[in-house]
């Protein structure tokens, strides 16, 4: 996961250097994150998502 998070960083920082005026700030908290992402594999596993 610390390989991923450095390469969003990453990636943000290529996009900041594109557009200086792009500003990125979470609108949720990792738990919520983490808590829809369950509920997402939850419908997938149901049939829901496909």
């Amino acid at each position: 996961m610390k390989m991923e998070l450095k390469g969003c960083k990453v990636l943000v920082s290529k996009m900041q250097d594109v557009d200086p005026w792009l500003h990125l700030e979470r609108n949720m908290t990792n738990e919520e994150y983490m808590k829809a992402v369950l509920q997402a594999k939850e419908h997938i596993s149901a049939g829901d998502i496909f």
